[in-house]
């Protein structure tokens, strides 16, 4: 019966997760579409709105050392959900201000990105950390790969169900859908909180002290361990080199082999549909290995490895795209980037527990501003060096380079997750008098 609501609590997790981004899809997803094609802004426009929300997730650190203080973390996911719902539906309100007053919209547009990455960090920085101190060593790979699916499903259904509602397209209709996915998420969200976190038995008398100097203290603390310090770069890198490809596999498809914009989709499905096969793979070989911290770190350097290989099949299909098996050649890329995936977040709930002090979510927060941050860098180095390297020496080896030096990225990665192996196999310090509940 235990081992049955230990399950259980994951998947609620993994819900609260799938709420959090079912309400991250129209501001991050639509509303940059809305701006190019219905007001005929500049994709830079709606570039600055995404790049500030990724910005605004520096306040992970903030609320990761906050909820340490506190010791509880469902207070910041219920502040987290609802400054986001709140930001989502202020996004899609701010495009109606742009129709009409292009200057006054965008102001209100940034202040709602804001919110947006506020409420993501907060919610999904706490959500982890209460994964990291609830979930048991040997379920903890299956837990990162059930909450991974679960925001997928929930980014997923709500861009379904929201696009369908939005047929045929007004300002009006937009900001009517936008209210209903948050009511309908964030109700969803709250009501898989109920009960989900109890008061340790053991909690310390007096809460820690919380300041701008004391958030600082902290972030120094963690920073001179070597397995969050190196984590923490590791993350920043992989995710630089996970994301270059985001704006550039689709064009990549079209010019080099032909594919039409459906077709380019549907191949690029592959890539998605293979992540999820690679984190069920690394969640049974997880269990399987009971969460050993040098197996986790072995499927992420694994992983790691094969991302970097299909990159250079990538790269090479583009000098030589007759006959290229690039269907084979996207998925396995798509395998390899789940394989990483999983045994990385697998790996980062245990590190966040090592240390001399209570600082799950102090690390988590780091980590989590680590990934926003690469992220975006990512996503904007991949397209600029794109357009350099193609204006240098044509699309077919600018294509080339992007992916040349994305597989570069991914093997400093993986030697990066090799560094950090032998502090992942020591055991975790006890934490003070807190002991957590363990699913």
């Amino acid at each position: 019966m235990s081992a049955l609501l230990a399950w259980l609590n994951i998947a609620r997790m993994g819900l609260v997760q799938a709420s959090m981004g079912a309400m991250t899809v129209i501001p991050i997803t639509t509303l940059p579409r809305v701006m190019q094609n219905e007001l005929g802004l500049l994709a830079l426009s709606a570039g600055i709105l995404v790049g500030w929300y990724y910005a605004s997730q520096v306040s992970r650190v903030v609320v990761g050392y906050a909820s340490d203080a506190l010791g509880l973390r469902t207070p910041f996911i219920v502040l987290g959900l609802l400054v986001l719902g709140l930001s989502s539906v202020a996004a899609s309100w701010s495009i109606t201000i742009m129709a009409d007053n292009r200057l006054l919209g965008f102001a209100a547009g940034l202040a709602a990105y804001t919110g947006v990455g506020f409420g993501v960090a907060a919610s999904g920085t706490s959500i982890l950390a209460l994964v990291a101190t609830s979930i048991d060593p040997r379920r903890r790979a299956p837990a990162a790969t059930i909450i991974w699916l679960l925001m997928i499903f929930g980014i997923a259904l709500a861009a379904t169900i929201g696009g369908k509602a939005m047929t045929p397209f007004s300002f009006e209709q937009l900001v009517i859908v936008s209210v209903w996915v948050v009511a309908i998420a964030f109700g969803g969200g709250l009501l898989m909180l109920i009960g989900l976190e109890r008061r340790k038995t053991a909690q310390k008398t007096t809460r820690e002290p919380f300041g701008v100097a004391h958030v600082v203290g902290a972030v120094r603390t963690i920073w001179h361990e070597p397995a969050t310090r190196t984590f923490t770069i590791f993350i920043f890198v992989s995710m630089v080199a996970y994301n270059m490809q985001e704006l550039v596999l689709e064009t990549y498809l079209g010019t080099a082999f032909g594919y039409d914009a459906g077709e380019s989709t549907t191949i690029s499905g592959y890539h998605r549909g293979a992540i999820a096969l690679g984190l069920i793979v690394s969640a049974v070989l997880g269990r399987f290995l009971l969460g050993a911290p040098r197996a986790l770190v072995g499927m992420t350097v694994g992983g790691c490895l094969l991302s970097g290989a299909g990159l250079g099949g990538l790269a090479l299909g583009a000098l030589n795209p007759e006959g290229w098996p690039i269907v084979f050649n996207v998925a396995l890329f798509g395998f390899a980037n789940g394989m990483f995936a999983g045994g990385a977040v697998a790996s980062m709930f245990g590190l966040s527990g090592m240390g001399k002090e209570h600082r799950e979510g102090t690390r988590l927060g780091a980590f989590g501003l680590a990934q926003a941050t690469g992220f975006g860098v990512g996503l904007f180095l991949g397209a600029a060096l794109l357009d350099v390297a193609s204006a240098a020496a044509g699309a077919m080896p600018g294509f080339a380079v992007v992916f040349s030096v994305e597989g570069v990225l991914f093997v400093a990665a993986a030697l990066l997750a090799l560094r950090i192996s032998r502090g992942a196999a020591a055991p975790a310090t006890p934490i003070e008098t807190r002991t957590p509940r363990t699913a």
